[in-house]
């Protein structure tokens, strides 16, 4: 995925930019300062470290999968179908996000890819693939209601990231972007300002 972003940027003529990942999208960030820092202004990762974590997104998986697209012809039956493995508002509304529409038939599809996420989860969950360090402005974000950056990943954010700051958003979980977007943004706009 950090070799995706990668060339997506050269593509269009990005050089360096800000990068900010969540989640998975944080670990990618974080390869792509690994392996090409010249292309990376600012570094900012939301509630991930750069360690190996346990398998814990199996429910998401489960409901994700368990949409049958085929009898889906509007967003709330979607919503309907997820709702019965995702109670949380928030976080159904977050995962329709990647709900689209296909341009040839109409028919409702997701916009990742989904089958290669799921098989690929294992090594998304791995720590980060490095010996290197990056030595740009990179800041954490993490909820204080969630453990995916505990108070001994520190240590280990701080190997890889010495320049690293690390902030709190004490009323959000995981989803600091779904709970908290207000003082997520207001972090971000502080961080790049």
């Amino acid at each position: 995925m950090a070799q995706d972003l990668h060339e997506f940027m050269e593509s269009n003529w990005i050089h360096k930019a800000h990068v900010l990942g969540h989640s998975m999208g944080g670990k990618t960030a974080m390869q792509l300062a690994m392996d090409y820092p010249e292309m990376i202004d600012k570094l900012l990762v939301v509630d991930i470290a750069p360690k190996a974590y346990e398998a814990g997104h199996n429910a998401i998986f489960e409901a994700l999968l368990s949409v049958d697209l085929s009898k889906v012809s509007t967003r709330t039956e979607a919503d309907a179908q997820l709702q019965a493995l995702v109670p949380e508002l928030g976080i159904r509304q977050f995962l329709l996000k990647n709900l689209t529409r296909d341009k040839e038939n109409g028919a409702y599809k997701w916009k990742m890819n989904l089958p290669v996420i799921y098989s690929d989860y294992p090594k998304i969950i791995e720590g980060l693939d490095t010996a290197d360090v990056f030595e740009g402005e990179t800041l954490f974000i993490r909820g204080g209601k969630s453990d995916y950056i505990l108070p001994e990943d520190e240590v280990e954010i701080k190997t890889y990231f010495p320049e690293a700051k690390i902030e709190t958003i004490e009323q959000a979980g995981h989803w600091v972007h779904a709970e908290a977007p207000k003082d997520l943004l207001d972090l971000v706009r502080q961080f790049l300002d």
